[in-house]
C-alpha cells in the first residue's frame, strides 16, 4: 500500500468521487446523512487501511457500523441517565 498500490484513503476518495452522482440524487437532509458516513468512514480509516484487504468496501461498512455502535451506546448511556421514574403527587 502507497507507492505501488493505492492507500485506503486513496481508494476511499476515489468511491466518494465516483458517488458523486448518487449524492447529488439525494434531497438535502438525505445528503448530510451521506456525508456524515463519508465522515465516518474517514474517522476510522486507520484502521481499514490496516486490514489491506483487496475487498474495498467491507472495511468501509465496518467502519460505519462501528462509528454508528459508538454514537447509539453514548445515546443509550444519555437516556439510562434519565430519571424516568414519574412523579408521585403529594396527597
Amino acid at each position: 500500500m502507497g507507492k505501488t498500490n493505492p492507500t485506503y484513503r486513496d481508494r476511499l476518495n476515489a468511491w466518494e468521487d465516483d458517488w458523486q452522482s448518487f449524492r447529488q440524487a439525494l434531497r438535502a437532509p438525505r445528503r448530510e446523512y451521506f456525508d456524515e458516513l463519508l465522515v465516518m468512514a474517514n474517522e476510522l480509516s486507520m484502521a481499514a487501511g490496516y486490514q489491506n484487504t483487496a475487498d474495498f468496501a467491507t472495511p468501509l461498512l465496518v467502519s460505519v457500523c462501528v462509528r454508528q455502535q459508538e454514537e447509539i451506546a453514548a445515546l443509550q448511556a444519555r437516556l439510562d441517565d434519565v430519571d424516568t421514574t414519574p412523579e408521585v403527587a403529594d396527597a
